[in-house]
């Protein structure tokens, strides 16, 4: 996977952030404190494809 498939940007509510999959295996559940929305399901798609690539390694 490279760098560019790695990094996804989104908008969500105004405010613009990445989703950054190479990250997303240090994240504790702990601090995902409340559901503030939902992503497109294009995003949703990029995101999840991403994933299956970083958890099949």
């Amino acid at each position: 996977m490279s760098v560019c498939e790695s990094i996804h940007a989104l908008t969500f509510k105004g405010k613009r952030g990445l989703v950054l999959l190479d990250k997303i295996r240090a994240i504790d559940k702990q601090h995902l404190v409340k559901r503030l929305g939902k992503a497109s399901e294009s995003t949703l798609s990029a995101i999840l494809a991403g994933l299956r690539e970083v958890f099949e390694d």
